[in-house]
């Protein structure tokens, strides 16, 4: 059953793939070369704000599709250990690898959440949590991103088990009539074991093997904007 649903997802991200995304950035790429988007002077003055650059690439599309199918995979496979009161969602370990992975394992997570969550018995409101696991994935992404500390994996990963700790567990003490803080505290411990005593050392291994700078072609840590070209004219 687990095979199963892996296959489909990736079966559907195949068919996203091939029917909208590539044909979007064909229409961009159509409407660049006719001219049809005219230059846009920067609106961002020096010294104030930000550049933001986000670019769609076939091996970011391939790893959120993976990212999203090993995690449900692993809730559906360990059943009995995903769902409860007293669970430990051994699939929750990969949120630890956010920061290596980029936005790509931010949405990854957030897929393999929606899609696993479609399984519970707890019904449609256990969707809902794909909202709070987005935004603390977003928030592991994001303060290893300005800090480059190995520690604010331990520390973010710890608040992501805290609020979905309380989100689930207020979920289940409502549904089911149990003890609304006993089952926050076994949902967040539960999380935080997935996350901080598996999820870590595994960041930790592949961070010191560089496995998806090299299968990038580049520095994953490195989120500078590429450098502007200088005119010889």
């Amino acid at each position: 059953k687990a095979f199963a649903i892996a296959h489909q997802t990736l079966r559907v991200m195949e068919f996203l793939w091939a029917n909208v995304f590539r044909y979007e950035l064909c229409l961009c790429e159509f409407r660049r070369v006719r001219g049809c988007f005219p230059p846009v002077a920067p609106s961002i003055k020096p010294g104030v704000g930000r550049q933001i650059y986000l670019k769609i690439r076939t091996k970011d599309l391939a790893l959120l599709t993976v990212y999203a199918a090993l995690y449900a995979a692993l809730v559906v496979g360990l059943t009995p250990l995903s769902y409860g009161p007293v669970q430990i969602r051994i699939a929750d370990a990969m949120v630890a690898t956010v920061p290596i992975l980029g936005m790509a394992g931010v949405l990854g997570h957030t897929l393999g959440v929606f899609i696993s969550n479609m399984f519970s018995s707890a019904g449609f409101i256990d969707l809902l949590n794909t909202i709070p696991s987005f935004v603390m994935a977003f928030v592991v992404y994001y303060v290893y991103k300005r800090t480059q500390n190995d520690y604010s994996v331990i520390v973010t990963c710890l608040a992501y088990s805290a609020v979905l700790g309380t989100t689930v567990g207020w979920m289940l003490s409502y549904l089911y009539g149990l003890p609304l803080l006993e089952t926050i505290a076994y949902v967040a411990v539960g999380n935080a074991v997935a996350s901080v005593l598996i999820g870590w050392p595994i960041f930790k291994i592949l961070k010191r093997t560089g496995i998806f700078q090299h299968w990038f072609g580049e520095n994953k840590f490195d989120h500078s904007p590429p450098p502007r070209k200088v005119s010889t004219n």
